[in-house]
């Protein structure tokens, strides 16, 4: 879901598209085909096909009415609808500094940013548009900084290289402060960029193989956000889990690092066989543990054993 555990009413949802109207890329004929493909991924993480044609279908009825180059020839009109466009950038902000989040409102700003970044020509107005959005949305100019650099690829320019991890077969950066997972059958590279403010992830991959982000197709050179509990899949890389990813970054913050290790725990609930059978575990600092099992079947016992609320048997 594009923001988990949150639908956002028609009106926000109409200023968004209105938004990606503005900064839209289109052709003579009035055709944006790259942007309304990044409307239809933004879309369709949290709505059923017809509610994604219902706004797909207002998004393009906005281009027609924000594109001064469908309907003027003149540098003076153009100028005019510009000014005009601005405006309601700071009025359609206004509107979604009400009703979204922090993590929300610079979702959007990064949809954004890859939305303009996949034109041919990267306007002056165009790029004036999104820092007027920034500052309208109230986001911090640190993260707007680097999630721009990171959108239209200059790594280098990133402030916070410690916000950074490279998914690669084999270690690629000499710089110290840029994790590193590596995955022997990666083809190509995973950058993420943490934005620690909102814990927000955000990802984008350089390379060839299919990859799937919750079952939902990634495709390359673009943004994607990298929520808890998701995980990315290749028949030939295997699984990557949030857990992995996000705890790279957790080690790397610890100014303390230890080793929790359990041998040979067992416990049997009075008069019972039941309990924790023979038992074994050693974990290091920084990684997320999930313990699965049904009802009854012995989860809080085993916590409180490791915890040590409850002493094991041996």
């Amino acid at each position: 879901m594009f923001f988990a555990g949150f639908t956002m009413n028609e009106s926000i949802l109409k200023a968004l598209m209105r938004l990606f109207a503005i900064m839209a890329d289109v052709d003579k004929n009035g055709h944006s085909e790259n942007e309304r493909d990044i409307v239809m991924d933004y879309l369709n993480w949290q709505y059923s096909h017809e509610i994604v044609q219902k706004y797909i279908q207002y998004f393009e009825h906005q281009i027609q009415h924000y594109h001064p180059e469908l309907v003027h020839t003149s540098e003076a009109e153009n100028h005019k609808q510009d000014v005009s466009n601005e405006a309601a950038i700071i009025e359609l902000c206004n509107q979604i500094n009400v009703e979204l989040e922090q993590e929300q409102k610079l979702i959007a700003l990064i949809y954004l940013l890859d939305f303009i970044n996949r034109g041919d020509d990267l306007t002056i107005h165009k790029l004036r548009f999104v820092t007027t959005l920034a500052t309208q949305l109230k986001l911090r100019e640190d993260d707007f900084q680097d999630v721009r650099a990171f959108t239209f690829g200059e790594i280098d320019e990133i402030s916070h290289k410690d916000r950074l991890l490279f998914i690669d077969p084999y270690e690629t950066s000499s710089d110290p402060d840029i994790k590193q997972w590596m995955v022997d059958k990666m083809e190509g590279r995973i950058v993420v960029l943490h934005l620690p403010a909102t814990n927000t992830y955000v990802f984008r991959y350089y390379g060839k193989l299919d990859l799937f982000l919750n079952g939902h197709n990634i495709k390359p050179n673009r943004s994607y956000v990298w929520y808890s509990g998701s995980v990315i899949k290749n028949p030939k890389v295997g699984s990557l889990y949030f857990s992995r990813m996000a705890g790279r970054f957790i080690q790397a913050n610890l100014e303390s690092k230890f080793v929790f290790t359990a041998e040979d725990i067992e416990y049997n609930y009075r008069n019972s066989n039941n309990g924790v059978k023979r038992f074994n575990l050693s974990e290091e600092s920084g990684r997320l543990i999930g313990i699965i099992g049904g009802s009854g079947s012995g989860k809080s016992t085993l916590l409180n054993v490791l915890n040590g609320n409850i002493k094991p048997r041996r």
